[in-house]
């Protein structure tokens, strides 16, 4: 229930803060303020979890120092944060704040990008959508490098191409399967691609994800990976996802057709058709994999893409007063995550708290 109340709460918050922004205009940093304390609450949750997720114990050991196996694989820059906290007294527990902090800190270099009154409706689709805020514990370190990819991409649509590259490089140095970024390279021609191309990728990953098998193409690549990758490959963390936990990724489909279907209406300028285009691609990439468990998290790096054209879709509705649509769409979206959250929460649904 604790999740799910921070997600009325922080639906709440980010509706006021839209509709201060809309009524005088603020400037970046007088959004960072406005946002400062539901990033604050967001904290306290985050950051004093206990034992979620199976990776718990394992960074409660890390965050006291055992950094060799990091530093030794060129993740520099993780073991770099861990070290410079530890030397000032801050460790365990406290290191999850810091992780934290960093993580939030990159999602408001997003949100700023889309101040236009519809930050409430990223933040639901961030929280009900992507499950990054309830995920991100146990894959601490990649979900570090999903925000700061994320920022990085959108430098590189923005033609900031240098400072792209030194952000992508510094989340490679916190988690090396943020060199998938790399991909976005090819933006322009994704930006080229229509709506009939869109569906059909869409149905064409679908399929393939849902009834073929790539384990033996993964067993094959073995020899030609490097040995961390290649252990988990060999492990049991190439099991296929139970039918669960697929219905709750696919029972997004719709939305995303609908999105596409609807785009020419609402896609006006290149920044929107990159973001629209390359979320679609991105959530056709989690389809294509959601059979196997291992590659399925590398797809996960563009989680907060993902969500952009069920972002621009819903501003859409939201804007042109398609009401009975847009709360359709909401009601259903809360209705899940209260499932999830509250009547039958297991896994990084369930709140286990330091607190008490």
């Amino acid at each position: 229930m604790v999740f799910f109340c921070n997600l009325l709460f922080s639906l709440i918050w980010a509706y006021c803060v839209d509709r201060t922004v809309k009524r005088r205009g603020v400037s970046d940093a007088g959004l960072f303020v406005l946002l400062l304390p539901l990033f604050a609450v967001w904290l306290v949750i985050c950051g004093g979890q206990y034992y979620v997720g199976t990776d718990y114990g394992s960074y409660m050991r890390i965050f006291k120092g055992n950094l060799a196996q990091f530093e030794l694989s060129g993740e520099i820059g993780f073991a770099f944060v861990v070290r410079l906290f530890n030397r000032i007294g801050v460790r365990g527990q406290a290191l999850f704040y810091v992780f934290y902090s960093l993580n939030f800190f990159f999602f408001y270099l997003l949100l700023k990008r889309i101040k236009n009154g519809s930050i409430f409706i990223y933040i639901l689709l961030y929280i009900t959508v992507t499950s990054l805020f309830n995920n991100q514990l146990n894959t601490l370190r990649q979900a570090t490098t999903i925000y700061m990819g994320t920022y990085a991409s959108l430098l590189l649509f923005e033609n900031r191409r240098w400072r792209s590259l030194l952000v992508l490089l510094l989340a490679i140095s916190i988690h090396k399967s943020s060199i998938i970024y790399l991909l976005l390279i090819f933006y322009k021609r994704a930006k080229a691609l229509n709506r009939t191309w869109l569906l059909a990728t869409l149905i064409a990953c679908f399929t393939l994800g849902m009834f073929f098998s790539f384990s033996d193409l993964l067993m094959g690549s073995i020899p030609y990976l490097p040995k961390d990758y290649a252990w988990h490959i060999q492990s049991d963390s190439i099991s296929e996802y139970g039918m669960l936990n697929k219905v709750t990724k696919l029972i997004f489909i719709p939305l995303y057709v609908l999105a596409v279907w609807s785009c020419d209406k609402f896609l006006r300028d290149d920044m929107s058709k990159t973001l629209f285009n390359i979320g679609v691609l991105s959530f056709c990439l989690r389809l294509l994999l959601i059979n196997i468990s291992i590659v399925y998290r590398l797809s996960a790096s563009f989680l907060l893409l993902s969500i952009f054209p069920l972002y621009y879709y819903m501003y859409y509705l939201y804007t042109t007063r398609k009401t009975f649509i847009f709360g359709s769409v909401i009601l259903g979206l809360l209705l899940l995550y209260f499932l999830k959250a509250a009547v039958y929460p297991s896994g990084e649904y369930l709140y286990h708290s330091i607190y008490f």
